[in-house]
């Protein structure tokens, strides 16, 4: 059996066929004492999913078998997904504008549908915020945009939120459809310098 991590082989401290499960652990010490995180397992070039690991946990692995890792550090993790995030959030304001063209020719239906889908999308970028701050103890308040702080910046969008909440409860179409495209778009597409910030900050750290 051969294990190859970050294109480099590597002996484990395992017996000789171990099971998948095992193999897994002891990458994994490896991976913890160089400070990294496995983020990919192929096992004979075929791409090993969680739902895989669980599956495979008491196989056997065999001689001739080859298993490849990818390993990074956490921070080169969370920015390759700030990064990402970054190049979502003009897709998430496209649809924002889609909903309120939506609610203007009375598609109520598709524009609650691709509405949820943009908050769904938002939560997974806040998600990444709250990371960088507790994770990597990035210091927020650093994050200055034209003379908004982060706090300030993100009482804002939870203002706006809330009214987009009422004005769907009072069944407002036409405030609905303008806190999206003219309020909600907008802060939501000025999020991506914050994303920019908190890169350079856990680059720093």
């Amino acid at each position: 059996m051969k294990v190859v991590i970050n294109e480099n082989d590597v002996e484990l401290a395992i017996e000789e066929k171990p099971t998948f499960g095992v193999l897994v652990e002891e990458a994994e010490k490896f991976a913890s004492e160089h400070e990294k995180i496995i983020t990919q397992i192929t096992v004979n070039g075929e791409l090993i999913t969680p739902e895989d690991e669980v599956v495979k946990r008491y196989d056997e692995c065999g001689s001739s078998d080859q298993i490849n890792m990818l390993m990074d550090s956490p921070a080169n993790i969370i920015v390759a997904a700030l990064e990402e995030a970054d190049k979502d959030i003009p897709g998430i304001v496209e649809n924002l504008k889609k909903v309120a063209a939506y609610l203007q020719t009375g598609s109520r239906q598709a524009a609650f549908a691709l509405f949820t889908e943009c908050i769904e999308q938002w939560k997974q970028v806040i998600n990444l915020f709250r990371i960088a701050e507790s994770v990597f103890g990035v210091d927020t308040k650093e994050i200055i945009i034209e003379g908004r702080t982060l706090d300030n910046i993100q009482s804002e969008l939870l203002e706006l939120l809330v009214e987009t909440k009422k004005s769907m409860e009072d069944d407002d179409a036409i405030t609905l459809s303008d806190l999206l495209e003219y309020e909600l778009a907008p802060n939501i597409e000025g999020q991506r310098e914050i994303i920019r910030q908190l890169i350079n900050l856990v680059n720093k750290n």
